[in-house]
C-alpha cells in the first residue's frame, strides 16, 4: 500500500483579507506620518497634530503666521471690514432715494408759448398801417386841394373828361401809396409774429434743456452712489491664508476576491493530489491481489 499524499491546508481567505487590510492601514498611517511634517518659513509655520490613534487617526493642520504677517493680515481684514461697513452705511442712507423714481425738476415743454400770435400780428399790422396812414393822409389831402385849385384855374369843370382823367390819376397814385403802406404793415406784422414765435421756441428749448440737465444730474448722482456701493461691498473679500498641502494618503484596497480564489485553488489542488494518491493506492492493491490469486492457481 502507498502512502497518502501530503497536502498543504488552504489559506483562510478571511484571515488573509484581514491581514491585508491591517497591513494597508499601517502603511497608510506610516505614509501619513512621513508626509505630514511640520514646516517653518519666514512667513510662518504649518504644524500637524494627531489626536487619534494609529487605527483611527484624527489629523489637524495648524497654520501660524509670523508676527509681521499676522499684523498685515489683521490690517487687511480691518480695512476690508471698514470698507464693508462703509458700503452698508451708504446703502442704508441711499435706500430711500434709490427706491424712489427719479423725477424731473419741471416738465418738458411740447408747445411754443409765444402768446396769441394772430392777435399780435394783427395788432402790429394795424399799428404800422395807422402810423404810415397818419403820414399819408395830410400829404394827399393837401395834394387833393392843390389839384382841385389847379383844375379850376385852368377852367376844367367837374365832370369833364380832362377833370375825370386828372382825378383818376391822382386817385390811383393815392391808392398805390396806401396799398404800399398796407403791404409794409403786413410784412412788419409777420416779422413781429415770427420774432415772438422764435422767442417762445428759444424759451421752450431753454426749459427743456434745463429739465434734461436735471434728469442727467440725478441719474449721474444715483449711478455714482450705486457704483460706490458696489465698489465698497464688492471689494470686501476675505482671503484665507494659503497653507502647504500634504501628500494624498490612500489605504490600498483589500483584494478579498483574490484571497478567496487562491484559497479555492489551493483546496482544489489538495483534492486533486489526494485523489491521485488514492487512485495509485487502489491500483497497487489491485495488482497485489491479482498476483496472489495467480500464484494460488498455479500451485
Amino acid at each position: 500500500m502507498g502512502k497518502s499524499a501530503n497536502t498543504t491546508p488552504p489559506t483562510d481567505p478571511v484571515a488573509a483579507s484581514n491581514a491585508q487590510t491591517q497591513s494597508a492601514m499601517q502603511t497608510a498611517a506610516y505614509d501619513a506620518q512621513l508626509n505630514r511634517y511640520n514646516q517653518n518659513t519666514p512667513y510662518g509655520a504649518v504644524t500637524w497634530n494627531n489626536a487619534g490613534t494609529s487605527t483611527n487617526p484624527k489629523w489637524s493642520q495648524t497654520t501660524t503666521l509670523s508676527p509681521q504677517q499676522q499684523a498685515i493680515l489683521n490690517s487687511q481684514q480691518n480695512a476690508q471690514l471698514g470698507q464693508s461697513n462703509l458700503g452698508n452705511t451708504l446703502l442704508n442712507n441711499s435706500a430711500l432715494s434709490l427706491s424712489n423714481p427719479i423725477s424731473a425738476n419741471g416738465t418738458m415743454q411740447t408747445t411754443v408759448n409765444g402768446g396769441n400770435l394772430d392777435a399780435a400780428r394783427q395788432q402790429a399790422q394795424s399799428a404800422v398801417y395807422n402810423q404810415q396812414k397818419a403820414l399819408l393822409d395830410p400829404q394827399y389831402q393837401q395834394q387833393q386841394k392843390q389839384l382841385d385849385a389847379q383844375l379850376a384855374a385852368q377852367g376844367i369843370t367837374a365832370g369833364s373828361e380832362a377833370y375825370n382823367n386828372a382825378e383818376n390819376n391822382f386817385a390811383r397814385q393815392r391808392d398805390y401809396a396806401y396799398n404800399q403802406a398796407a403791404n409794409s404793415a403786413i410784412t412788419s406784422g409777420n416779422d413781429l409774429a415770427n420774432q415772438q414765435f422764435n422767442q417762445g421756441l428759444s424759451s421752450a428749448q431753454l426749459n427743456n434743456n434745463a429739465v434734461t440737465s436735471g434728469l442727467n444730474n440725478a441719474l449721474a448722482l444715483r449711478s455714482g452712489n450705486l457704483n460706490s456701493i458696489q465698489a465698497l461691498l464688492g471689494g470686501a473679500q476675505v482671503n484665507n491664508p494659503q497653507a502647504v498641502q500634504s501628500g494624498q494618503i490612500n489605504a490600498a484596497n483589500t483584494d478579498v476576491a483574490s484571497n478567496f480564489y487562491a484559497s479555492q485553488q489551493q483546496a482544489q489542488a489538495n483534492a486533486n493530489a489526494q485523489n491521485a494518491a488514492n487512485n495509485a493506492n487502489t491500483q497497487a492493491g489491485a495488482s497485489i491481489a491479482s498476483a496472489a490469486l495467480l500464484a494460488l492457481l498455479l500451485a
